[in-house]
């Protein structure tokens, strides 16, 4: 399996710096892949580290809970 990381990314609105992209990335031979990305408010927040930690944590809940689904129901050709 290839290597998976984390990287924080400022929101896509250029005058807001309240919002954080959270992405998770695959590594490839050349450049990396987005797997998953959330976004996240850290206005007002004393502690904008914790507001990314749990967007990492329901990432990858988000992702195991896929997966487990994808083994129960096996692959379908229909996505809604």
């Amino acid at each position: 399996m290839a290597e998976r990381f984390f990287r924080v990314l400022p929101g896509r609105y250029p005058l807001r710096n309240s919002e954080v992209r959270v992405q998770f990335r695959e590594r490839r031979r050349f450049g990396s892949v987005l797997v998953d990305e959330m976004r996240a408010w850290v206005d007002d927040t004393p502690d904008p580290k914790a507001v990314v930690d749990r967007t990492k944590r329901a990432i990858i809940q988000r992702l195991a809970r896929d997966l487990a689904v994808n083994d129960l129901m096996g692959d379908t050709p229909y996505k809604p």
